[in-house]
């Protein structure tokens, strides 16, 4: 599902989309597509079910191996710790 709206106008869909989303929510298999990660959605633990486990934790180490910061964390973060999501 998508909505395309005007800047400012994402509350209005908010809602209808939810209530899609828990209707097709019996076929869920739990992961995410990074991709279609939203502003409101992008939490650390949906970050974290884009990605096989192991492949998570590859980021990780990767992360903590070339940005121990965490300065690109803006986006899509996977933090250079582990997290409890993965």
């Amino acid at each position: 599902m998508v909505g395309a709206y005007t800047p400012g106008r994402a509350e209005e869909f908010r809602a209808p989309l939810a209530e899609l989303a828990d209707a097709m929510d019996r076929w869920a298999t739990g992961g995410k597509q990074a991709n279609f990660l939203t502003g409101y959605g992008t939490t650390a633990e949906a970050v974290a079910r884009a990605y096989e486990p192991e492949t998570y934790r590859r980021l990780v180490e990767v992360m903590r191996a070339v940005d121990p910061g965490n300065m690109f964390r803006v986006g899509h973060n996977i933090p250079p710790a582990p997290s409890d999501a993965a």
